[in-house]
């Protein structure tokens, strides 16, 4: 799973794409509308933002799913069955 913080992004303005064996995601944080003289801390940074991860051989591209969640993305990419351990039964000969 990957999970990136982003409170305050509209979610419609974020962009999940996979290409490959990359997931890339990018999106813009918009200002508030307080004036940087107005603040007195401020903790999120404005303006465009992208990040990419490689996603492991075993990642099933047709399962990933994206969801946002109280700032939170979380994207799921599950492991392709052909990558899962299997039990093999033994029988008694």
């Amino acid at each position: 799973m990957i999970a990136v913080t982003l409170p305050g992004v509209d979610p419609e303005k974020v962009r999940v794409d996979l290409d490959g064996s990359v997931l890339a995601i990018q999106g813009e944080r918009m200002p508030d509308g307080v004036k940087l003289e107005e603040a007195q801390c401020r903790e999120s940074v404005y303006g465009p933002f992208y990040r990419a991860f490689t996603l492991p051989a075993s990642a099933d591209s047709s399962a990933i799913r994206a969801e946002y969640k109280h700032g939170m993305l979380l994207i799921t990419a599950p492991k392709s069955e052909a990558a899962k351990p299997k039990q093999i039964t033994v029988k008694a000969a």
